[in-house]
């Protein structure tokens, strides 16, 4: 007899993962035929010590909701519960009344509320050493073959003809604490074993039709709740057939959906509640996410568009742990601003968000239109709110024209920002002074640059970052001693200041042609200096990536990470050579990287800067 192995159904609390379905896929899975659903709670066992509180409410709560929300037919749902629950009727159930009434277009759930628990491989077919099990009313602990093996559960499953199948545990094989459904074995010690599930699903599924979503990862508790009277799990699972998890506003609940959703929310509870995680996890081998829940279309016009801002806003939040990469998370972000604006035109911090990104991007017109655009919804305000709102947007203005080299322009929305800041405000004016200094200093205008760096001194002495624009400037005018009086002025303020290390670093190695004070002082500026850490991981990643193929847009984003932090200011001669290097190698940004050499050899005249 063929046997299918997919321990992952019952060893699946170990990585979460899921995907996006496009409408065709909906479409295809919302008009089903039938759908079908078993469902099991077992709290009463035939051994009363591993009795539990809530796993049959948790079973009728699921089935009655499935009735009322997911559109399965009475006669089309099972239900049960503790005695009748034991391992021949479950087996029954599954491969006899299941198996021959669903059909291939079917949707099939199954679900379990009750415990779980490991025992050691007998037939040396899994790579940890062990199997899992759920747990009939009928289990003997003294008897592991009483319990139903992952691969005998998986083999009944695997008989099914639908290609739609959700298989539903709230259960774990963590025991041990108060609340769990969980049984600890004995003759397992240490901690529980996390098998390499996903080897199994790919190698011993024979067909694309299964899902399985559970209730937490494998070393983790599935709890029971006195205060929700329910296990935690289902709780938030039934409290999630709700049209405000409907994130993509097409009527249906699909697992990704409801994933997102609940897992948040249960990692915040059970932390709360009980001092631990659990953390939901959803496995899949299928392209197509089944949906759960067919909602109703009822849409009031009046109140579409708060509906959709709440959504679009619910998506972004669900980002934040939704397991997906950073440039993952980049990319969608974006996609969900922008509809966030077209449903709230008046959005100006979106638009903001946009600007910022597009500028990371290096895509300045949209970054430009985006932040102009909020500069007319908050010039239409007024507020205290407002009036920082618009000095922020003309701050990042004046930064964006300060990189594309529109110097004129960049004064403009610096002497705008400087109208919308508190004239008493020595700090802000402070500021302002420093600011307009750098677009002298860009414009080679040294003599102006300083006085206007001097005038920012005067205003607020406390402040490391003008020392640094001193003794940059001094250095580009070649006037090295003078730089190093400032630097001298700047220890006082700050002993440990990071950049000044650098460039008294920098003097003593390309001026005084002193190695050992050079490396004395180059090493203090190394250490614990996080920017220059972050650099060299930057660094990192671009080696390993530029000898793998098909990783364009990874260096893409670490060049771009490289850029910003030459256009914030860092005046680190390695980032620009090593910037320089790696475009090169990577046959980008050739232009751009040009211009960094040559604006690196206006801040040191004395470097002689080879073609990378």
């Amino acid at each position: 007899m063929f046997k299918i192995k997919i321990s992952v159904i019952l060893s699946l609390f170990f990585i979460s993962t899921f995907f996006l379905l496009s409408q065709d896929q909906l479409s295809k899975l919302v008009n089903s035929k039938n759908s079908w659903a078993l469902i099991i709670g077992i709290s009463k066992y035939k051994n009363v010590s591993m009795n539990l509180q809530y796993a049959d409410k948790d079973a009728r709560l699921f089935h009655d909701s499935l009735i009322k929300f997911g559109s399965v037919p009475k006669d089309h749902i099972k239900l049960v519960l503790n005695e009748n629950a034991n391992r021949e009727s479950i087996r029954k159930y599954i491969t006899g009344w299941l198996n021959s009434n669903s059909k291939k277009d079917d949707k099939v759930i199954i679900f379990f509320s009750g415990h779980g628990t490991q025992d050691i491989d007998d037939d040396n077919d899994e790579e940890d050493g062990f199997d899992e099990f759920i747990v009939p009313n009928d289990y003997d602990d003294n008897d592991i073959t009483s319990a139903i093996r992952d691969d005998e559960f998986a083999y009944w499953v695997s008989k099914n003809k639908s290609e739609n199948i959700l298989v539903v545990f709230d259960s774990c094989y963590s025991g041990g604490a108060a609340k769990a459904k969980g049984l600890l074995n004995k003759k397992i010690k240490g901690e529980i074993k996390i098998d390499d599930f996903i080897k199994d699903i790919y190698r011993n599924i024979p067909k694309n039709n299964i899902s399985i979503l559970g209730a937490c990862k494998a070393n983790q508790i599935s709890f029971e709740s006195a205060e929700l009277k329910q296990g935690v799990f289902t709780f938030f699972l039934v409290d999630s057939f709700k049209k405000e998890s409907d994130l993509n506003f097409d009527h249906n609940l699909s697992l990704n959906e409801i994933f997102n959703v609940i897992k948040p929310k249960i990692l915040k509870f059970t932390k709360e509640k009980f001092n631990r995680e659990q953390e939901p996890v959803l496995i899949t081998n299928k392209d197509d996410l089944i949906n759960l829940i067919e909602l109703p279309i009822e849409i009031d016009e009046s109140k579409k568009s708060d509906i959709e801002k709440k959504s679009i806003q619910n998506q972004l939040n669900l980002l934040k742990v939704s397991g997906y990469s950073y440039i993952e998370i980049l990319e969608k972000e974006v996609k969900l601003k922008e509809a966030l604006v077209l449903a709230d035109p008046e959005n100006y911090e979106a638009y903001i968000d946009l600007g910022n990104y597009y500028r990371r991007n290096q895509e300045f017109q949209k970054s430009k239109k985006n932040y102009e655009i909020a500069h007319l919804i908050l010039k239409n305000k007024s507020s205290f709110i407002s009036e920082y709102y618009l000095s922020t947007v003309c701050q990042s203005l004046y930064e964006l024209y300060r990189e594309i080299g529109d110097i004129n322009k960049a004064k403009n929305y610096l002497f705008l920002k400087n109208n919308y800041i508190k004239k008493s405000n020595q700090e802000e004016v402070s500021k302002y002074e420093k600011e307009l200094g750098d677009l002298f200093f860009l414009e080679n205008d040294f003599d102006q640059a300083l006085t206007q760096y001097h005038l920012s001194l005067s205003k607020n002495k406390i402040q490391n970052e003008i020392y640094n624009k001193l003794a940059m400037t001094y250095i580009a005018k070649k006037e090295y001693d003078f730089a190093k009086t400032i630097i001298e002025k700047g220890f006082e303020i700050n002993s440990n200041s990071k950049e000044l290390q650098y460039l008294l670093s920098v003097l003593f190695k390309y001026v005084d042609n002193d190695q050992e004070k050079y490396e004395q002082i180059f090493n203090k500026y190394v250490e614990n200096n996080s920017f220059y850490s972050d650099y060299l991981k930057n660094k990192k990643l671009l080696d390993e990536y530029l000898s793998i193929q098909g990783n364009e847009k990874s260096i893409i984003i670490l060049l771009n990470n490289m850029e910003q932090k030459l256009i914030e200011g860092e005046f680190v001669i390695e980032i620009y050579i090593d910037y320089a290097k790696y475009c090169n190698k990577f046959g980008c940004h050739f232009d751009r990287s040009k211009n960094y050499l040559v604006r690196l050899k206006k801040f040191y005249p004395f470097l002689t800067i080879e073609k990378p």
